[in-house]
C-alpha cells in the first residue's frame, strides 16, 4: 500500500462545521443559563466551543499555508 496524503478537506465543509458549533455552543450556553446550570448543556456548550476553535484553526492553517512552487 502506498503511503498517500490525506485528501484536504473541502472549504464549503470547514464553514458548515463551524456555524454549527457556534451554532450549538450557543444554543447549549442558553439552556445552561436557562435551566439552572444544568451539567449536560455546560459539558455540550465547552465541546461545541473545543470544536468551533479546532475548525477556526484548520482555516486558519488553510489561510497561511503557501502554495508550493514546482521546481
Amino acid at each position: 500500500m502506498e503511503d498517500q496524503a490525506p485528501r484536504p478537506i473541502p472549504f464549503a465543509f470547514m464553514i458548515i462545521g463551524l456555524t454549527l458549533a457556534v451554532g450549538l455552543a450557543m444554543w447549549s450556553g442558553r439552556q445552561y443559563l436557562l435551566h439552572g446550570g444544568g451539567i449536560v448543556y455546560g459539558i455540550v456548550a465547552g465541546i461545541s466551543l473545543g470544536a468551533a476553535y479546532a475548525f477556526l484553526k484548520q482555516i486558519k492553517i488553510r489561510f497561511s499555508s503557501k502554495p508550493k512552487k514546482p521546481e
